[in-house]
């Protein structure tokens, strides 16, 4: 065949020349990605084919990235690892806030949760912002809570207990 590959291409009923170094990838096997047929699409000088994936879905990859193993499927791989790797907070508390449920969604790449604070509004709060202490409360309580803070620091000052004091008890009202 003198290193030229030929295959036939069902849109024309007619075998196409594909190229002096191209490779016959139908049927081979990329991780969860399975090689149908090229098309007539490049990407950076590298024939671009149509795929299917182990979920059902089909998606077009050059062959490059299938050569190299850079695509292993569609990305439903990525997906399901993401899912893996997500913290399952249901159920924890973090500062004032209950951690009640998942929501549909994202929102700068995180997870959303549904919160309970303890004064009863419900909120929703990024994953990582729970667990790095970024939110803790509700925030329409926060002002109550400063109030209160600031009478507790007042009374306080006024009957002499040392500053030590005054920061553990600050720190257990606004834990951080």
């Amino acid at each position: 065949m003198s290193g030229k590959l030929k295959k036939y291409d069902p849109a024309t009923c007619d075998i196409a020349l594909l190229s002096g170094r191209a490779v016959d990838r139908t049927g081979v096997r990329y991780g969860r990605l399975v090689a149908i047929e090229p098309t007539a699409k490049r990407q950076g000088g590298s024939i671009v084919w149509r795929c299917h994936c182990d979920c059902g879905e089909e998606v077009l990859v050059s062959a490059k990235l299938l050569a190299t193993g850079s695509i292993a499927s569609c990305g439903c791989l990525r997906r399901e690892m993401l899912a893996e790797r997500a913290t399952n907070h249901q159920g924890k508390r973090y500062g004032k806030l209950l951690a009640l449920e998942p929501v549909e969604g994202r929102q700068g790449g995180g997870v959303l949760w549904r919160c309970r604070c303890d004064c009863g509004n419900e909120v929703l709060v990024r994953g990582n912002f729970l667990v790095t202490g970024d939110r803790w409360c509700c925030g329409k309580c926060l002002p109550r809570e400063k109030s209160r803070a600031m009478k507790q620091i007042k009374y306080l000052v006024k009957n002499g207990v040392s500053t030590d004091e005054i920061l553990l008890r600050l720190y257990s009202v606004f834990p951080r």
